[in-house]
């Protein structure tokens, strides 16, 4: 009988323990200080018998655009505590002005030597030389042997727009260009215009507006501005050196990924100046254009981690009272 009562007894005792357990998972055994709202609160005060475990993986492992944060977020508060905060703030935000204009310097490099912006200047340049040789031929045609040596170029076309300016807001403001009216003066030498100077200089106008030079003037100017942006695009400067220094303290990595690109760059963009100057066509050995992916609709991974260090940068400075 002792016996029974004893296996009775234990019973008891092991029902009550295990009462006590199953009251402790049913009233939360979890205890984790998560902030109200989450989306880890709401997934733990869900959690049941029918929760796939996948979830729960998926949910407590960190990407790693949240790992990047995290460190960086690290470093900034042992930085903040180890400083002046004013001192500390004032830097964080002289940083985050350095990456912004790094971010737009990069983008604007990237831009400007992408395949397309690349084989469209060079279209350019072929168009600018064909309709070179129709202008030509027409020069030939509207200016007779005996004119002076560079009649009907550039230099001359600037001169003869500036004689229309006199001429329009001064000298014959009413007048259409060129006055050969009866008693009209020459604009430079201010002489009576004779009747074969007359007709010259109608013979001169009907050139200069004509379409062919027009098309060829447009195709010029549009081609001239492009070389010019690309042969002074200043792809490597002490302000990008600074602020490829700043990301290197929060991603050394990243930033030997940006010093790369930006010698890719430097590189090509001096293949396709060398070969414009040649003015043989689009060269078959370009340097491949390096993309980081600031010029991408959708950025690559590089990018958001670029934006993560400069967006902290700057919310730390502001949360300083320094903004």
């Amino acid at each position: 009988m002792d016996l029974f009562d004893k296996l009775a007894q234990t019973s008891k005792s092991i029902q009550d323990r295990l009462e006590r357990e199953k009251r402790a998972l049913g009233t939360g055994g979890l205890h984790l200080d998560l902030p109200e709202g989450t989306v880890a609160a709401k997934f733990i005060a869900s959690i049941s018998s029918l929760t796939k475990p996948e979830k729960v993986v998926e949910l407590g492992t960190l990407s790693e655009e949240e790992i990047e944060r995290s460190k960086l977020l690290e470093k900034q508060l042992l930085d903040m505590r180890a400083k002046d905060p004013a001192k500390a703030a004032q830097e964080l935000k002289l940083r985050a002005g350095r990456l912004g204009s790094l971010a737009e310097q990069l983008k604007m490099v990237e831009c400007s030597l992408t395949n397309e912006a690349v084989q469209t200047v060079f279209k350019e340049q072929e168009d600018v030389q064909k309709k070179s040789e129709t202008s030509k031929k027409l020069r030939s045609e509207t200016f007779p042997d005996g004119m002076l040596s560079e009649t009907g170029s550039n230099n001359w076309v600037e001169m003869w727009e500036a004689a229309r300016i006199f001429s329009e807001s001064g000298a014959y403001p009413d007048k259409l260009f060129p006055v050969t009216d009866d008693g009209a003066q020459c604009l430079l030498c201010q002489q009576d215009i004779k009747e074969e100077a007359s007709e010259r200089l109608k013979q001169f106008e009907l050139f200069v507006i004509s379409v062919v030079e027009k098309e060829f003037r447009d195709a010029r100017n549009l081609y001239a501005r492009h070389y010019k942006e690309l042969d002074e695009l200043n792809i490597k400067n002490d302000a990008v050196d600074k602020g490829v220094e700043d990301v290197r303290i929060e991603a050394a990595e990243l930033a030997e990924e940006l010093i790369i690109a930006i010698k890719a760059s430097k590189d090509r963009c001096k293949a396709v100046i060398d070969g414009l100057k040649v003015k043989k066509g689009l060269p078959s050995d370009l340097p491949e254009n390096v993309s980081i992916g600031f010029c991408r609709k959708k950025p690559k991974a590089t990018i958001i981690r670029f934006n993560i260090i400069q967006k902290r940068f700057t919310c730390s400075a502001k949360n300083s009272g320094i903004f």
